[in-house]
Order: structure tokens, then C-alpha cells, then sequence
């Protein structure tokens, strides 16, 4: 007799298949953790535990690891470390992925990719992993805490979500053997997946936010909130601003703080040049993974946003990438095999240019949706994610490109 998802539950501690749990050392004076293969050991022995299986509101698509939802709750119903299973329509099997990020209620990025991409709307169920491994952490976070008290010292600090991200990253980094995995259509209507070793360390790629057109206080008060919770992060390696911050002092030394690696802005037409700060450039170009990329605000360009005069400045500046911030519409544009990248207004600020614009995502009164960008870059494979404020919450869109083959390397 065939069960139904909702039947299934998972006993037992989450140990990885293959790996035995290491015996649990006692120590007279404080409590031990010990470390195994699985995602966490609590250092204490636990009863055997069953974990819920639950029907999810909605129905779901998948590219590549992203998944989309269609009237879904993934914010309120799913969390990092939960187990999504798909009757899959095309395998006829039950799959199962674990979810390592929830970007929206509508979007989230799973462990791997399933057997095929699916585009025809699915029903889904979670299994609760998450809770089992909040639970885990929480205790050990705990036991932490008392070494602390004890001995005086401050190892093992930090939020619950940190250890959680901590310990799904050693997971999947064991579990891929540091193979990176990406996929490319095949023929007209497949699409075939690729594999490739990578350095440990950046098995992840590298993160870079694309942001700009602020105008705070000019033009608008502050980020939207949704956008600041997204952007209150240690990941982002790289940060390329088109400009037009604004006069905040407290916006600017945000954005010189999001990257933990490299910071570019560039100069719009409301920069001041006569500052008394070294003035901004017009433009800069660097490399991130096998990608040259070139920023310029966009105020050069004639009409704004034309892709011929922005083709000459990607000549100009022989990049494989140009990100440019004016109009204040955002897009991602192929053209002869570069690629032009608009993030679009983080605040929505007004754009006299697109005033009586028809455009998607232009208002009457010439603002715009706020939006900017996250391109995760791993070798020459580039995943842009599109953040949108809509009713007060961030909508995310995908969109994949990969260098082109007969583009100069440096």
C-alpha cells in the first residue's frame, strides 16, 4: 500500500548516510560536544525523535536550485534546514532537497537540483528538519554558554541563525566532495547539468551586491525595511553602487560597510565633485571570477539607458559585464554577448526621465519599485537574484548567464 507524503516521518537523530555516529565522550567537570558527521551533535543522547511531515499552502516550479512558489508561505512555513519533497512530474518519483535559504514567500534555494527542472505547478510537503537542527543548535548553544561562564572565555558566541548556516555549510560542502554544479539549456526545451571541482573555499562562489540611486534624504527617507533586514548580512563579498547615495552620512558609511571584501561607487550627477573627500570616479572596472565588470552611474548616456551608447562604453572599457544605475529601471540586457545590468533604485526614487513611462514597474508620479541586485559569481557562471519591494515585502526573480567562450581573457 503506497503512503502519502503527509505519512512520512523521519526517527531517529539526522545523521548523514554512510557515517557513523562517534561514541560521546563524558567529562566529570562540563558538558562535551562532540562533532560527528551528521549536521550536529548535541553531546547528549536523545531519544529517538519523529519529525513532521506537513502539506504546504501553493504550489511550486523549479530551475536549476531555485524554487518558485505560486500563492505560497515559504516565510512562514518553512525554514533554513527543512526538507522540501516534490512528487516529481516528470520522474513520477517522490524527490526530497534540503532548503538552505529562504529568500521570500515566494522563493527559496534548495541543497541541489532535482532530477529535471519542472514547470508545471507541483503540490509540496516539508518535513521539519529545521526544527530538529533549531533544536540542536539551541542546546548546544547553551552548553556553550556555560563554558563560558565557567571559564571565562567568549568560543562558541553567536546568533542561533549563524550556527544553523554554519552547519548546513559543512554539511553540503562534505556531501558535494567541493563540486560545484550548474546547468545549461540543452536543445530547445532540456536542460543538462554540469559538475566541476572546486576550491573549498569558494564552493559557494563569490557574492556581489549590485545597489545605487538612493537619494536619501533627497528624495526618499531610507531603504525599505525588508531591504534592510535582507542586507544586514556578513556574505556579501563585493559591493558595486552606481551612485546617487545621497547627502546621508549614515547611508554612505552603510554602504561602504556591506562588503567584506571590496567596495565600489561611482559618481552621479548628484555627487559633488568639489567635495572636500577625494571625489568619486566616473567609472571603475575589476575582476570577479572570470568576469570583468565595468560600473558607471549611467548619467553619461544619451538617451539614458540606450544600449548602443552603453555598448560603446563596454568597448570602451572591454568588460564582459557594465552595471549602470540610470534610469532608475532595473534589467539585465544580453547584446553581442556582454551583458548590461540595471539594478534599478534601492528607494524608488523619482526619475524625471521616466516620467509618462508605460514601462513595468514605473509609477505615474515618475518613481519606480525599489530594487537592487545579488550576483553570485562562481567561475564563468553568473546567477543575478532580483529583489523587488512589493507591499512591504521583498519579491526575488532569477535570471543565470555564463561568460561567453570567445570573450578576451585577462
Amino acid at each position: 500500500m503506497m503512503s502519502s507524503l503527509g505519512d512520512r516521518v523521519r526517527k531517529g537523530p539526522l545523521i548523514l548516510k554512510g557515517d557513523k555516529p562517534k561514541k560521546k565522550k563524558k567529562s566529570k567537570k562540563h558538558h562535551h560536544v562532540a562533532e560527528d558527521d551528521g549536521i550536529l551533535s548535541d553531546g547528549v543522547a536523545s531519544e529517538p525523535a519523529e519529525v513532521p511531515v506537513r502539506k504546504c499552502t501553493g504550489r511550486i516550479v523549479c530551475t536549476n536550485s531555485t524554487v518558485q512558489g505560486m500563492n505560497t508561505k515559504f516565510m512562514d512555513e518553512i525554514e533554513q534546514g527543512d526538507t522540501i519533497l516534490v512528487h516529481h512530474p516528470q520522474s513520477l518519483q517522490v524527490e526530497e532537497r534540503q532548503v538552505i535559504s529562504v529568500l521570500s514567500s515566494r522563493s527559496l534555494v534548495v541543497s541541489d537540483p532535482f532530477s529535471q527542472d519542472f514547470v508545471t505547478t507541483t503540490e509540496f510537503h516539508v518535513r521539519k528538519d529545521g526544527e530538529v537542527l533549531r533544536r540542536k543548535v539551541e542546546a548546544k548553544m547553551k552548553m556553550k554558554k556555560e563554558e563560558v561562564d565557567e571559564e571565562g572565555n567568549t568560543e562558541g558566541r553567536g546568533s542561533v541563525e549563524d550556527l544553523i548556516d554554519k552547519e548546513l555549510q559543512k554539511k553540503f560542502k562534505k556531501k558535494q566532495q567541493n563540486l560545484f554544479t550548474y546547468v545549461e539549456r540543452h536543445g530547445s526545451f532540456g536542460y543538462k547539468a554540469h559538475s566541476e571541482k572546486v576550491n573549498e573555499d569558494s564552493s559557494f562562489g563569490e557574492l556581489v551586491l549590485l545597489i545605487g540611486d538612493m537619494y536619501i534624504p533627497e528624495r526618499a527617507k531610507e531603504l525599505p525595511l525588508c531591504f534592510r533586514e535582507l542586507l544586514n548580512t556578513d556574505k556579501i563579498g563585493t559591493v558595486l553602487c552606481t551612485g546617487n547615495i545621497g547627502s546621508s552620512k549614515e547611508m554612505q558609511e552603510n554602504v561602504r560597510v556591506m562588503g567584506q571584501q571590496s567596495i565600489y561607487v561611482v559618481r552621479g550627477e548628484l555627487e559633488d565633485t568639489d567635495s572636500e573627500d577625494k571625489p568619486l570616479p566616473e567609472y571603475i572596472t575589476c575582476k570577479v571570477g572570470d568576469f570583468k565588470i565595468g560600473l558607471i552611474h549611467g548619467h553619461q548616456i544619451t538617451p539614458p539607458g540606450d544600449l548602443e551608447a552603453l555598448s560603446m562604453w563596454q568597448r570602451k572599457l572591454d568588460v564582459d559585464i557594465l552595471v549602470y544605475g540610470s534610469p532608475h529601471l532595473h534589467g539585465i540586457t544580453e547584446h553581442r554577448g556582454k551583458f548590461f545590468i540595471n539594478p534599478g533604485s534601492a528607494t524608488g526614487a523619482y526619475d524625471p526621465n521616466l516620467l509618462g513611462s508605460q514601462a513595468p514597474g514605473v509609477r505615474p508620479d515618475g518613481t519606480t519599485v525599489p530594487a537592487f541586485m545579488l550576483m553570485a559569481v562562481q567561475g564563468s557562471n553568473a546567477v543575478v537574484y532580483v529583489y523587488q519591494e512589493i507591499d512591504g515585502k521583498a519579491d526575488v526573480g532569477m535570471s543565470e548567464f555564463k561568460k561567453s567562450s570567445d570573450s578576451k581573457d585577462d
